[in-house]
């Protein structure tokens, strides 16, 4: 793949006019599994900016890399050039299912949390990034139907009790999952609102330097209530790093009111909000494999954490 990959970069690069061998081109990332296969090149010059590359060899759905890459274009056109947006792309190949782009600076809200960073900071950080994205891709003003997730989570309770879905601790998902419906009554009619859905805004995706919050890796482009990029990234940090949750917000108050804060729009007082980060622990549930021998670290201590949090949430 690493020499696809740089046949790849001088194509692209000659395309652009850029000094192919004046940048010290080097793999960050690579994934080679049965039904996916892609790989990563940091591309460094002393005196240009830095630039990414991610070639695709095998997609569960094909076309998904390009049309991924064409919104986080059009995301960093809608927000601008500011402190808090996306890297612009520079090229893509739709033959060699490659992207080029602007690399962003910092370290991700993972690295700074995992060392011990400032927690509030950080969902500070994350909160003002999803706002003014948000904000840039603002739909319309809505009434919030918890049916079509009550509906989902209980498909998805059915597989497991079926035995059709393989997931670590199946009696205990069915314990708690059977209890969401209860808390559906509280997010019937919350007022809220619909934006363009990152997809997948989690801590990894998003790249802190300093006030500046770069995010990557966006999903395709499709509209959806804003809590669910909020239920995202809030349970991915509470699973990880919050070992007080609280019922409600899943964080503890004082994380969750920095991150409600800094994303503005009155968000604490959306009554949507613990209905769907209660959805969204139990949707994180399923995807965790079942033996723990094929979990990698990281899995398993979100796995560990989202026990933790169904205790404590839907209980």
């Amino acid at each position: 793949m690493r020499t696809l990959a740089l046949e790849t970069w001088a194509v692209m690069a000659n395309r652009l006019g850029l000094p192919v061998h004046e940048y010290d081109a080097k793999p960050i990332w690579h994934k080679s599994e049965l039904d996916r296969a892609h790989i990563v090149l940091s591309l460094q010059h002393e005196k240009r900016p830095a630039l990414v590359l991610k070639q695709v060899f095998k997609e569960v759905s094909e076309g998904k890399l390009v049309a991924t890459a064409e919104t986080q274009a059009n995301v960093h056109r809608a927000m601008g050039n500011g402190v808090l947006g996306a890297p612009d792309i520079l090229g893509i190949d739709h033959s060699r299912r490659a992207v080029l782009m602007y690399a962003a600076k910092g370290r991700t809200a993972d690295v700074m949390l995992a060392s011990g960073g400032d927690k509030a900071g950080v969902l500070g950080h994350l909160g003002a990034w999803l706002g003014a994205f948000h904000k840039a891709t603002y739909r319309e003003d809505r009434a919030f139907r918890p049916r079509f997730m009550v509906d989902h989570i209980a498909r998805l309770t059915d597989e497991v009790r079926g035995g059709h879905r393989a997931i670590p601790k199946p009696d205990a998902f069915l314990y708690h999952a059977t209890r969401l419906a209860a808390h559906a009554k509280a997010a019937e009619g919350a007022a809220t609102r619909s934006a363009q859905c990152h997809g997948d805004f989690n801590l990894r995706n998003a790249i802190i330097d300093g006030a500046s919050v770069s995010v990557v890796d966006f999903h395709v482009a499709r509209d959806a209530p804003r809590g669910f990029d909020i239920a995202r990234i809030l349970v991915d940090a509470a699973a990880l790093y919050e070992p007080t949750p609280d019922p409600d917000t899943v964080l503890n108050r004082t994380h969750f009111l920095a991150f409600c804060n800094a994303y503005g729009d009155d968000l604490a007082a959306d009554q949507s909000l613990p209905f769907v980060l209660r959805t969204r622990l139990l949707v994180d549930w399923v995807a965790i494999p079942k033996s723990r021998l094929i979990r990698s670290q990281r899995q398993h201590q979100r796995f560990k954490g989202l026990l933790r949090l169904a205790e404590a949430t839907l209980t």
